[in-house]
């Protein structure tokens, strides 16, 4: 995130914030958007919706991590998303013009604050937290894989449509993550989902 906002802070000071320039700062924050990178985190693996929308309708993984301090883990580093009943004020004309007068590294970082970390309250069942960083020089595309530590993989939840082929590899290679439980995932004659340990 600092390199983030170095980098607008570069075209950013030698003009103030004001609608005269804001077509620039706009035109400047989609070309930094592509570089930018959010990790989005959970707090939970019970939610129905979240394996609908993101576990490929109940048939993927949901993948626990724990925070391990002597690793330094990244996860430490998330930070929770807010779920306002109110739009932030910067999407009023009264908190943009705030906005518009603010000094300029204040301002980056508002913008950036209220974009990465503010959702309306109809996510807030996600319970979501994330991590933001920036493209590394050697990346290519939109996205970048990160590796983990396998001490911080702590719990492997196989999805209640996973098929049998996939349910066996995946079995297979949590195998090599010893601080991994497998918990198979099904969903109760409620509606709800139980959790039973594997093997």
């Amino acid at each position: 995130k600092k390199d983030l906002i170095l980098g607008i802070k570069e075209g950013a000071n030698e003009h103030r914030l004001s609608s005269d320039n804001l077509d620039e700062f706009r035109s400047m924050w989609r070309a930094l958007i592509p570089d930018f990178r959010i990790l989005c985190l959970a707090e939970s693996p019970e939610h129905p919706a979240m394996w609908s929308h993101y576990a490929k309708q109940y048939s993927g993984v949901v993948l626990e991590f724990q925070c391990v301090d002597e690793l330094d883990s990244p996860w430490l580093a998330a930070k929770q998303v807010r779920y306002p009943e109110s739009k932030p004020e910067v999407y009023t004309a009264d908190g943009w013009a705030n906005f518009l007068t603010m000094p300029n590294e204040k301002a980056i970082r508002s913008i950036l604050d209220i974009s990465t970390f503010t959702k309306s309250q109809d996510w807030s069942y996600e319970k979501e937290w994330r991590i933001t960083s920036f493209k590394r020089p050697n990346d290519i595309g939109h996205f970048t894989d990160y590796k983990f530590h396998p001490d911080e993989l702590s719990a492997v939840y196989l999805g209640p449509m996973v098929a049998t082929p996939d349910r066996e590899i995946l079995i297979k290679l949590a195998e090599n993550y010893t601080n991994a439980v497998v918990w198979n995932v099904f969903i109760g004659l409620d509606r709800e989902f139980k959790f039973e340990k594997q093997g």
